[in-house]
């Protein structure tokens, strides 16, 4: 009887493909929900290998050639640059490797919770999903069967040239199994789809999980380096000494006399860029002190003649300050008895120049003065 009934479903099933028999068809939801769940069973597929991939690069272990604690690749690194820092000297580089080495075998455990949480969550999920897939298909598969041997059953109630009641029966029961498989098919593709909601709970915990695991592992990470950072502000701070120039600067201008070390501030000040004083209001202040001047000689006929630059301008007023201030500092005081003695004001006198001959009336100056020549 049942290699009777598979003889028919195999005759129907060739009939169908030659195009010479007919075949029960389904509802438009049905056929529209049947398309889905080929989809849907293939992605899950698909997901289920690359998930599969992704974990064992998540869990791969070194060799025990490369490590006999056969460890996570991220640990192995850590530990070798902690064994590494402890055999060197204590120095910024051995203390950043040790930490680095830390920071690794902290973020291998971070890579294994994380893992089992994968594994938990988005990994089990899609086994259970692959489950309700095969059970579907297996339901499919049996709707299938049973449509055939239906199928089969009107074949020959049709061919028939009399009523048979064994055939009624026959068709009846068929007809039957036939229904049931469809709805039972049906309630699992409804089921699939209304599983949707667990499968966004669980990739939301997966999302969470992922999230959680790269945000511990940066967290991580800035430590070491705000620690990095903290110790090489350290050692400059330490290896910056105090300012001994300028200390021993003003330890020279407190040695000096009062108006000596006026005068080296000033210079120093001018050569460090500060604004200086104004010269102006200085030569204002002097005038006051001094007697006026005597009033300008009579205007004459003769054209006016430009008197030449008797003073360097290739070197700034900072260098000639300091040549000043190094030949008043080197030049010992005149004795009182010469400076009474002697008329500093004679152009006979040592102080008119350095080897110079008297020249009377006229100037030292390579210029024409007041009454160098006489006009006729």
């Amino acid at each position: 009887m049942n290699f009777t009934r598979k003889i028919d479903r195999a005759m129907q099933w060739a009939g169908e493909k030659m195009g010479a028999e007919a075949k029960a068809t389904h509802t438009d939801e049905f056929r529209v929900l049947e398309a889905e769940m080929d989809i849907r069973h293939e992605g899950m597929e698909r997901l289920q290998k690359s998930m599969s991939i992704y974990t064992r690069w998540l869990n791969r272990h070194c060799d025990a050639l490369e490590d006999r604690s056969r460890s996570l690749p991220l640990a192995h690194l850590g530990r070798t640059m902690s064994a590494h820092a402890a055999e060197l000297p204590d120095t910024e580089y051995s203390r950043r490797l040790a930490a680095m080495g830390n920071a690794n075998e902290q973020l291998a455990e971070l890579q294994t919770t994380y893992l089992d949480c994968a594994n938990a969550t988005w990994q089990q999920h899609i086994e259970q999903n692959l489950g309700m897939m095969k059970e579907y298909q297996a339901a499919r598969k049996k709707l299938e069967n049973r449509r055939l041997a239906y199928d089969a059953t009107m074949g020959k109630i049709q061919k028939a040239k009399k009523d048979d009641i064994r055939l009624e029966e026959e068709m009846r029961v068929n007809k039957t199994k036939f229904d049931d498989s469809t709805e039972d098919v049906f309630q699992r593709m409804q089921d699939i789809r209304e599983a949707e909601q667990d499968t966004t709970a669980a990739l939301t915990s997966f999302l969470d999980a992922e999230l959680e695991f790269h945000e511990r592992a940066a967290n991580e990470l800035r430590r070491i380096r705000k620690s990095w950072a903290a110790g090489a502000e350290s050692c400059y701070a330490s290896s910056q000494g105090p300012d001994l120039e300028r200390i021993y600067s003003n330890m020279s201008i407190r040695s000096q006399p009062a108006g000596q070390a006026v005068r080296n501030t000033v210079i120093n000040k001018e050569y460090e860029g500060a604004p200086s004083p104004p010269v102006a209001r200085l030569a204002r202040t002097m005038s006051t002190r001094e007697p006026p001047p005597p009033p300008p000689p009579p205007a004459s006929t003769r054209p006016p003649i430009m008197r030449s630059a008797t003073f360097d301008t290739r070197n700034p007023p900072v260098i000639r300050a300091r040549a000043a201030s190094n030949s008043f500092s080197r030049m010992p005081p005149p004795s009182v008895a010469e400076s009474r003695s002697e008329d500093i004001f004679d152009d006979n006198s040592i102080y008119s120049g350095d080897n110079t001959p008297s020249w009377g009336e006229r100037s030292v100056s390579p210029a024409t003065s007041y009454g160098s020549f006489h006009v006729n």
